[in-house]
């Protein structure tokens, strides 16, 4: 845990403290392997899905993205 939160430039109680919103919010537990197991399926498929996209659908989504998101419960990578 010690190196993610490193890595994501937070401090450890604020990756914790994320994690546990994840879970309260989707009912999954990113920190077992099938929650994590989950989220990486989801991430494949999103990327895959804005792969399909043409520019002006990926520029509309990003935009819908951003807008929805307000938790910042991590990074969107898009």
């Amino acid at each position: 845990m010690k190196y993610t939160a490193n890595v994501m430039h937070i401090h450890i109680n604020t990756l914790y403290y994320r994690l546990k919103q994840i879970k309260e919010m989707t009912g999954i537990n990113p920190k077992e392997a099938e929650g994590t197991t989950l989220f990486y399926i989801g991430l494949c498929l999103k990327n895959r899905m804005l792969s399909d996209m043409d520019y002006l659908e990926v520029k509309n989504f990003k935009k819908m993205a951003y807008r929805c998101y307000k938790v910042h419960i991590f990074p969107l990578a898009l």
